[in-house]
């Protein structure tokens, strides 16, 4: 039985579709990562990944708004949950179906991303239970949820690979500079200027550069690939805030998908809230 458009509408505007786009570089960041150190990366691999991550997110998103529930009846009554246009019967069991879909979906990477998969699982769920309510915590959680979405990504090839430099230094970059900007946005909504909080994602990528571009020494060949490609991509990239990964035929093809849906995202979220 088809949706009708407004329950459609309530069902895109509970997973934030416009924030979609911004899931899959991390996992496809992790992968690439592994595979410089591990094997080949195959396509098929690439989209199990990328799935995973995917699936994990909307649960996220989903879960979040069942857990914050009782807060959204007072100060959000016009979410799909709250409203009424989704009952929080029907939010629980497709949490439920996406949570299990992910899980089947990341073990076909193997039994190292089914495992990674399940640690992302759980970290998502103590942020909607409460902790991102707590000080610091809330933002280092999510912080932690970036990263293991990464190591998703990098599990893929295997436990070696999920612990080599590379992936460990760019997990733990990714999630300093999650948290600092999830520090950043806790007070966006408020007239309160960021002071030297301000700096913190910068501070954060400034720490991490050295370890970073000490795993593989830049090839001159490839700085200049990246260079062309951000020159070309520089207004894409401002306007949309888009990773373009340079790691072979099958990154090109996925980044050549990511950037080509972006005005389709960039529509969407002006229809949709993204947060």
């Amino acid at each position: 039985m088809p949706l009708k458009n407004g329950k459609l509408s309530a069902w895109l505007q509970l997973i934030r579709v416009p924030n979609l786009l911004t899931v899959p570089g991390d996992p496809l960041a992790g992968i690439f990562l592994a595979a410089s150190s591990s094997r080949d990366v195959s396509l098929p691999t690439v989209a199990i990944a990328i799935a995973a991550g995917m699936l994990l997110y909307v649960f996220g998103l989903i879960s979040n708004d069942l857990f914050d529930l009782k807060d959204d009846l007072k100060e959000r009554p016009d979410r799909p949950i709250p409203s009424g246009t989704i009952k929080p019967l029907e939010a629980f069991i497709a949490a439920i179906i996406i949570l299990v879909s992910a899980m089947g979906i990341a073990s076909l990477n193997g039994r190292v991303s089914l495992a990674v998969a399940g640690v992302l699982a759980l970290v998502i769920l103590v942020y909607n239970a409460g902790i991102k309510k707590i000080g610091w915590l809330g933002p280092i959680n999510m912080g932690l949820c970036r990263g293991l979405s990464l190591m998703l990504g990098a599990s893929s090839a295997g436990l070696p690979a999920l612990w080599s430099h590379g992936v460990l230094v760019a997990a733990g970059l990714l999630t300093t500079y999650i948290t600092a900007v999830t520090v950043i946005a806790a007070k966006e909504t408020t007239n309160i200027p960021p002071g030297s909080k301000r700096w913190g994602p910068a501070f954060s990528v400034a720490v991490f550069l050295v370890p970073l571009s000490a795993v593989n020494p830049p090839d001159p060949h490839i700085l200049a690939r990246m260079f062309a490609v951000c020159l070309a991509l520089a207004s894409l990239v401002w306007s949309w805030r888009i990773g373009v990964p340079l790691c072979g035929w099958p990154a090109q093809l996925v980044a050549a998908g990511i950037i080509l849906a972006s005005p389709v995202f960039s529509v969407l979220a002006r229809k949709f809230y993204s947060s």
